[in-house]
C-alpha cells in the first residue's frame, strides 16, 4: 500500500506516467417491447421490461495527475482481455520509459497473465515497460470516480 501512496505523491513526468487501471462488469439489456416514438409536444416512451443479453466488461484507465481517461469494452474479464488492455496502455504511452500502473488485487492482474498469454519473451518486455503496483480497492478512487462520472 505504501508503494501506491508513493506513486500518487509523484510529480507529473510524461516519461514515467502513473496510471490507474480498473474494470467493471456490466449487464447488457435490450428492450422487450418497442418504444413509442415522439410526437410534437410528447417525449418518447419506453417500457421498463427488458431482455438480458449477457454481460460485458468495461476497462477504465485513468492518469490521475492529468485527468486523461481511456475506456474500452471486452466480452469478458479473462487474462487475454487484461493483456489486450495492457497493450492499449503501452500504445497510448509509447514514448514513456516506464509506466507505473496501479491495479487492484484481482487474480488476473499479475505478470503471470503476461507470461501465459504472450509467452516469456514478450512478457519480459512488458514487465520492463510496466511497473505493476497493487493496491486495495479503496486506493482505486480515481478509476472508481471515472465509472460514476
Amino acid at each position: 500500500m505504501e508503494d501506491v501512496l508513493r506513486l500518487y505523491a509523484r510529480k507529473l513526468d510524461p516519461l514515467e506516467p502513473v496510471v490507474c487501471f480498473d474494470e467493471r462488469s456490466v449487464v447488457l439489456h435490450e428492450d422487450a417491447k418497442p418504444g413509442v416514438s415522439m410526437r410534437p409536444g410528447r417525449l418518447p416512451r419506453r417500457d421498463y421490461e427488458y431482455v438480458r443479453c449477457g454481460t460485458a466488461n468495461i476497462f477504465c484507465i485513468v492518469e490521475p495527475l492529468t485527468g486523461n481517461r481511456l475506456t474500452f469494452a471486452s466480452g469478458n474479464r479473462k487474462r487475454p482481455a487484461f493483456v489486450r488492455a495492457l497493450r492499449k496502455i503501452a500504445k497510448r504511452y509509447r514514448y514513456a520509459r516506464r509506466i507505473h500502473l496501479v491495479l487492484d488485487n484481482l487474480n488476473i492482474h499479475s505478470q503471470v497473465s503476461l507470461v501465459q498469454v504472450l509467452g516469456c519473451l514478450s512478457a519480459y518486455w512488458c514487465a520492463t515497460k510496466l511497473a505493476l503496483a497493487s493496491g486495495r480497492s479503496r486506493w482505486m478512487a480515481a478509476t472508481r470516480s471515472a465509472f460514476e462520472g
